[in-house]
């Protein structure tokens, strides 16, 4: 069974994830695998060619730069995208491929609705949360308020997401509350591939 989760920017898609995890999903972090691919020469010789010399630095992509670069730049961000989502939707889809018979695997993917992934998936849970606690969980990582609302005004609104999902977990409580939720929707996702 291929799952799809996803979420807008600090709804909790990667605690979503762990749980699951705990639960025994095999999970597939496309997060993960384009920080990954930054490290791929290729890449980073494409990403040179866009951003200037200054986006890598001593062999590594300067992932702040880019990232403000990025939200700074519509133009930038669609160009970085054509490089990084293919490569990502290739491992994924190999991930998902060698996931042995019976096995949920869910891939974790931010912009599941904003690239047009929907349609390949045989599930679709969204992980909804209140803006201001969104706010607030990114700016205790370290993210500006400022840089997260453009990254929220560049992600799909909730209603959306809600309306595109087969389950939506909300995560307005607390962490035992969120498990509790993950742990129903997991019994939910195991009884139907049977």
């Amino acid at each position: 069974m291929r799952i799809g989760l996803t979420g807008g920017i600090g709804a909790g898609k990667s605690t979503v994830s762990a749980f699951f995890a705990k639960n025994g999903a095999k999970i597939i972090s496309s997060d993960t695998i384009a920080q990954e691919l930054l490290d791929r020469p290729d890449i980073q010789t494409q990403l040179i060619e866009i951003f200037g010399s200054e986006v890598v630095k001593e062999g590594k992509v300067d992932r702040k730069y880019l990232s403000e670069e990025v939200f700074l730049e519509p133009d930038l961000r669609l160009k970085l995208e054509a490089i990084i989502h293919p490569e990502v939707r290739k491992r994924v889809i190999e991930e998902f491929r060698i996931t042995p018979e019976g096995e949920i695997a869910i891939n974790e993917v931010p912009l599941l609705f904003e690239v047009g992934l929907d349609s390949h998936y045989d599930l679709i849970i969204s992980v909804i949360s209140d803006k201001e606690k969104r706010i607030q969980r990114t700016t205790q990582r370290g993210l500006s308020r400022a840089d997260t609302v453009a990254r929220m005004s560049a992600q799909v609104e909730d209603d959306e997401r809600i309306a595109k999902s087969d389950i939506v977990i909300e995560n307005d409580g607390d962490l035992l509350e969120l498990e509790q939720r993950v742990k129903e929707v997991w019994r939910q996702i195991s009884a139907s591939k049977t």
